[in-house]
């Protein structure tokens, strides 16, 4: 008998085949018109605003034509397009509803980046738990904007199943982090609707769309990503923004730029021993889109576009930069609440005995923090030639060389 991941793994493919067997995939064109038809049909808003997005979103279409996705993969993908360009009128339509957000600071926020594999996630959560600091939850980051008049508030109930749905196609990519709707999550799905996002570009086989991205000034989608806040701020509580992902690193000058009052945590770890994490991260993820993923394929693209992510934010930072406050991952692991403490007291922010308590409850709720490993050579990732590669960053950080996963 087979784990209960390969069991659901075979049910989705046999049901996919059966799909494709009948022709349903003709319902589900991988075409941008649909897409659009689709969402203005969803919400009944035709108001998107200027036409930029339209570019990358054709080019995602059409990579993914290329790449023939089965039918539940091809579902999925239009789902999260048409979700993508809903959010961006529903949040339009917010912001013209409600003209006072314009005027919502989003005051010194915090931003937790780091690679996959770093625990930046989880001194994120930690953070987020403190007095005073709010955290994004996965269903506002899924659904930013209110319901519509005469709507029903369903988002939270949404985004569970979203999440239920995940974790039937994918349960091995479900198990590496068990999410909740209400839990506190990453800030990267708020990009969606600007269609330019460093997650798709690295967990995904898109190189068009991957070249395209990188060529991108990203103060616009910045300025999308503070309006969505302000207007996350406008229905919950206004304190201090604490949010994270590693897509920041590839365009940290225009965080910088349009935040300029922000907070930056850089969390460090041997970059050959995240550029295997993240390759298991993509291949798991290409497996559910496309069907199909060989990991040796995977790993050197996506050891490449870690690199240059690093590259970037190397060459945005300023030594000296007060801005900055920067975490080993050994000493996450080690401590969580000092680091906690000193992150707190390196951007002069408040710590009481209830920021102590706080941190402190934290950690006895969340356990060790994990240190998530994968092996470089099974994603024909050659250690020491990106151990050469990335001396650099280490040594400008302080970063120690890693005992990487055997095959």
């Amino acid at each position: 008998m087979g784990s209960s991941s390969t069991r659901i793994r075979l049910s989705a493919r046999t049901l996919s085949a059966l799909g494709s067997g009948l022709g349903l995939a003709r319902w589900f064109p991988l075409e941008e018109e649909w897409v659009l038809e689709q969402a203005q049909n969803r919400t009944g808003l035709t108001d998107w605003g200027d036409d930029a997005f339209r570019e990358p979103l054709g080019l995602l279409l059409a990579e993914a034509r290329r790449v023939e996705p089965p039918l539940l993969g091809r579902i999925g993908m239009l789902e999260t397009l048409l979700r993508a360009v809903a959010n961006r009128m529903r949040v339009r339509d917010a912001l013209r509803r409600d003209p006072e957000i314009a005027a919502i600071h989003v005051a010194s926020p915090v931003f937790v980046i780091g690679l996959r594999g770093t625990g930046f996630r989880a001194l994120h959560r930690l953070l987020a738990s403190l007095p005073g600091l709010r955290g994004l939850r996965f269903w506002e980051t899924l659904h930013p904007a209110p319901p519509l008049e005469g709507e029903r508030d369903t988002r939270i109930r949404d985004a569970r199943d979203l999440l239920r749905v995940g974790g039937w196609l994918a349960p091995e990519l479900a198990a590496m982090d068990r999410m909740e709707p209400e839990a506190v999550d990453e800030c990267w799905p708020l990009f969606f609707p600007t269609f330019q996002v460093p997650s798709v570009a690295v967990r995904n086989d898109v190189p068009a769309y991957a070249q395209w991205l990188w060529r991108q000034d990203a103060r616009p989608a910045y300025r999308w990503l503070a309006s969505a806040l302000r207007l996350l701020l406008r229905q919950g509580p206004r304190e201090q923004l604490v949010l994270a992902a590693p897509d920041h690193l590839w365009f940290l000058d225009a965080l910088l730029e349009v935040f300029t009052d922000a907070n930056v945590v850089w969390v460090h770890r041997d970059p050959a021993a995240c550029v295997a994490v993240t390759a298991r991260v993509a291949t798991l993820t290409r497996r559910t889109v496309a069907g199909r993923a060989d990991p040796t394929e995977v790993g050197p693209g996506v050891a490449e576009r870690v690199a240059l992510g690093l590259w970037r934010a190397m060459g945005t930072r300023r030594s000296g930069d007060t801005r900055f406050v920067d975490v080993a991952h050994a000493d996450l692991v080690r401590d969580p609440v000092r680091v906690a403490r000193a992150v707190a007291e390196g951007f002069e922010l408040p710590w009481t005995d209830a920021h102590e308590k706080a941190a402190r409850a934290w950690a006895a709720a969340s356990g060790a923090i994990p240190v998530p490993t994968a092996s470089p050579a099974e994603y024909a990732v050659d250690p020491e030639a990106w151990m050469e590669r990335f001396s650099a960053y280490r040594e400008r950080f302080g970063v120690p060389e890693e005992a990487l996963a055997p095959k």
